[in-house]
């Protein structure tokens, strides 16, 4: 006997089942964001990771090179890099190759690259396919992307103070005889106090700092010209003087890590004397002084130093009208 399906109207208005179909693209549609949010989270840790990796190795490298050659202070980055991650599991995220030594411009925000360079250092880390260590993913496989590449960089520069590079630093007391000049860029610093005596002139530029420049002992500002404007507030960990003696055997003995590019000459000049004209110190030149006595003087109102290295366990003395 043929059965037929008899369709009434009761059965065309009912509305049941038809949430059924609704919580179905729901269901998909939440999947779809779910899978977006997981793999999106487990992309952005891997990218932080990465990111914080590149750091720990730039700060690595630019301290390193500090003492080091390029080439030794790469190496020792990457020892950091590899020590830091498991290689079972990441690979190698940076490699000698991926870190740069050179110069960074503030101003523009370039990175320039510089064979021998010790101002700055770029690192590159990298999750990619090329190096079979790409991210990961998990939903988003079945949309045909297993992995997705993940590249970040890293740029450090070496900080040095401009009391460092060129002034008179103490962490006692620094005191100025008058009549003298000072250039732009020259920087007289105290981690005590300085004392200055009349008649000193301070171009635009130059810098009079100490913890507290209320504590400045002078003549007044009358008397020393642009000393208001140089003199300011500051403070410096001079870790540097736990590596003085290192400094000084490096110069006596001509380590081309210690001496300075302006040195022509490596070869130290050994003298035992009291009295010096600045003329007698030539440019490119080292000089290990001895005196007599507890200070050595130097008179350098007929010409400027220049480019000299002066190494002594003496007091030094600079005249008037230096």
């Amino acid at each position: 006997m043929e059965k037929r399906l008899k369709i009434t109207s009761r059965m065309l208005r009912s509305e049941e089942g038809s949430m059924t179909v609704l919580g179905l693209f729901i269901f998909m549609f939440v999947a779809m964001v779910g899978a977006v949010a997981l793999d999106f989270g487990q992309l952005y840790s891997a990218r932080t990771q990465l990111q914080v990796l590149a750091d720990q190795v730039g700060h690595a490298a630019i301290y390193q090179r500090w003492s080091k050659t390029e080439a030794q202070a790469k190496v020792d980055a990457v020892a950091l890099a590899t020590a830091t991650v498991a290689p079972s599991r990441y690979g190698e995220p940076i490699k000698v190759t991926d870190i740069k030594f050179g110069t960074f411009d503030n101003a523009t925000g370039v990175f320039t690259e510089t064979a021998n360079s010790k101002d700055a250092v770029k690192v590159i880390a990298s999750f990619t396919a090329g190096r079979d260590n790409a991210a990961p993913s998990y939903l988003f496989k079945l949309v045909g992307f297993a992995s997705f590449d993940i590249v970040v960089e890293s740029v450090w520069q070496a900080y040095y103070p401009d009391c460092l590079n060129e002034g008179l630093v103490a962490v006692g007391k620094v005191d100025v005889r008058g009549n003298n000049s000072f250039g732009a860029g020259f920087c007289l610093h105290s981690n005590s106090h300085i004392e200055i005596q009349n008649g000193n002139n301070f171009e635009l530029g130059s810098t009079v700092s100490m913890p507290d420049k209320s504590d400045l002992v002078s003549g007044g500002f009358s008397s020393n010209t642009g000393l208001e404007d140089a003199l300011q507030d500051g403070f410096m960990n001079l870790r540097v003087l736990s590596r003085l003696e290192t400094f000084r055997t490096g110069l006596l003995t001509g380590d081309p890590k210690i001496i300075p590019s302006y040195i022509t000459d490596h070869n130290p000049i050994s003298v035992t004397k009291q009295n010096f004209d600045a003329t007698e110190f030539l440019p490119g030149r080292i000089y290990n002084v001895s005196c007599p006595g507890t200070r050595i003087n130097i008179r350098a109102s007929s010409s400027p130093l220049d480019r000299v290295v002066i190494v002594t366990d003496c007091k030094i003395s600079f005249e008037s009208n230096s």
